[in-house]
């Protein structure tokens, strides 16, 4: 699920507004949007997510073996996930930007600023994601009072469990 909020927080920062849907991807589209897609998230996320896992395992209680066989599994694992993800978007992207929008884009993204501007945007959405995940804990946690104090939660949940009183 984190690295859904990764990508949708990098895909935001990273594109703007969309452009308005077209009929359907052209073969050229389909390509500019597989080059977006590996530009904008692909090499820079992977080895941002691998120094990522490093530095959380660190300061886990595990030990150094189970550390470097996580951090190796785990790296291995998300790119094979990264790599499906990308080929699902890649319609979606295709449909999304229109040629000229996708050129244009991947022009910025090949140059040093533009690779910079990847780095950071990956950056800045993992400090979004960990800045967030608190703040939406306690917002649920009090909406869920809310709606306990309104519903009876304790109800609902003998209900859900199947063990309501007869």
């Amino acid at each position: 699920m984190r690295i859904i909020h990764i990508l949708a927080a990098a895909i935001l920062v990273a594109t703007g507004s969309p452009a308005a849907a077209q009929d359907g991807p052209s073969d050229r589209q389909l390509a500019l949007a597989e080059r977006y897609l590996d530009l904008s998230q692909g090499t820079a996320m992977k080895e941002l997510l691998s120094v990522y896992m490093e530095e959380t395992l660190g300061k886990s209680e595990l030990s150094a073996e189970q550390r470097e066989w996580l951090t190796a599994n785990f790296s291995t694992t998300m790119v094979q996930v990264m790599d499906q993800v990308f080929d699902d978007l890649a319609d979606d992207v295709a449909s999304l930007f229109t040629e000229e929008e996708l050129r244009a884009i991947i022009a910025f993204l090949e140059t040093p600023v533009g690779q910079s501007f990847t780095n950071k945007s990956i950056e800045l959405g993992l400090r979004i994601q960990e800045t967030m995940t608190p703040r939406l804990m306690t917002g649920v946690t009090q909406l869920m009072e809310k709606y306990c104090a309104r519903f009876e939660c304790e109800a609902d949940q003998r209900i859900a469990q199947g063990k309501a009183k007869n």
